[in-house]
């Protein structure tokens, strides 16, 4: 019972947001999502150098490329990569949608409401709907991300934990980087610069 009867340094209550869910497929795409721009934008400059090639040799010559399938070939190549990379650009976004259509449909309409207690030696995440709690050693985190709207914890098991900012009751924006650069020092951290006048 003690141990239940422990107080909370802060805590945070949140629920599944887009963007927590659109930041976590990024994160899990990320390297994927590089390798697929620099190859989709190597086709589209030899594509493109290919192709403005012929068409200046079409104009000179005053003959037709139309008729030539490495013409067409060059074309539908930079087609392709062109939707890729506009797919790319847009899937996060969508994958986000689609989670949260899903835990609609989990809670039957009901958003979940998730609280995280923020202890001295661990971090207590209890479920609302569920009732269901989780706890989570700070050794465990391999990385902390920010971004505009949130906090996103990781794992080093690639569990996704992410906090609203707006959630926090007991300290601030300042006061949990302050608090996770103490207990997760060895955990890389992409904080977003303060931007001061």
């Amino acid at each position: 019972m003690e141990e239940n009867e422990k107080k909370a340094l802060f805590t945070n209550t949140h629920g599944p947001s887009e963007a927590g869910f659109a930041q976590i497929y990024r994160s899990v795409r990320g390297i994927f999502r590089i390798l697929l721009f620099v190859i989709a934008a190597g086709f589209i400059l030899y594509g493109g150098y290919h192709l403005v090639r012929w068409i200046v040799w079409m104009i000179r010559s005053g003959d037709t490329l139309f008729g030539e399938p490495a013409f067409w070939l060059s074309i539908v190549e930079i087609a392709v990569m062109i939707f890729l990379i506009v797919w790319e650009a847009t899937a996060p976004k969508r994958y986000a949608k689609q989670q949260m259509r899903r835990v609609t449909e989990t809670y039957h309409g009901k958003d979940p409401s998730m609280t995280a207690s923020f202890y001295d030696d661990e971090m207590v995440f209890h479920n609302e709907s569920s009732g269901s709690t989780m706890d989570i050693g700070y050794d465990r985190i391999g990385r902390c991300k920010e971004t505009k709207d949130l906090f996103l914890l990781i794992t080093e098991q690639r569990q996704y934990i992410d906090l609203s900012k707006n959630g926090f009751a007991g300290t601030d924006e300042a006061g949990f980087r302050d608090f996770m650069d103490r207990k997760c020092p060895n955990a890389k951290r992409n904080w977003r610069k303060e931007r001061t006048a």
